[in-house]
């Protein structure tokens, strides 16, 4: 995010329920549509999982199983311009630096601090 200098660390775990799949993959996510991620095979649920650090944001995506690209219809989607994507919402590893500054600023009343306003004035207008 632009105020800690960075795109901060959060974490997203997705899993679909496909037993008889024999691989299963995802595009999307921070890794955009022409990138596949595969899915791990849980031994003891026999779901197929992601697990991994991702910038926090909200991320559209869509599974791959066995070559179908599919939403699964039981997790959050969208409809975006004509095609349905799962939907993940990735917030900031708890008590991070940037959890605590994005906690501070949506509370009802908040405001960046006067530095935070300062480091945003010379990025989006150079310097002041």
């Amino acid at each position: 995010d632009m105020l800690s200098g960075n795109m901060g660390s959060g974490h997203v775990h997705i899993a679909i329920k496909k037993p008889k799949a024999k691989m299963v993959e995802t595009a999307g996510l921070d890794v955009g549509w022409h990138e596949r991620i595969p899915l791990v095979k849980d031994a003891k649920t026999g779901d197929f999982v992601l697990d991994r650090e991702t910038p926090p944001g909200v991320y559209q995506y869509k599974f791959i199983v066995d070559g179908e690209w599919m939403a699964d219809p039981e997790l959050p989607s969208v409809t975006d311009n004509g095609n349905v994507n799962n939907l993940a919402r990735v917030n900031p590893t708890p008590g991070s630096p940037d959890a605590e500054r994005r906690a501070r600023i949506m509370r009802k009343g908040g405001l960046p601090t006067e530095e935070e306003w300062q480091r945003l004035r010379v990025m989006l207008v150079g310097s002041v």
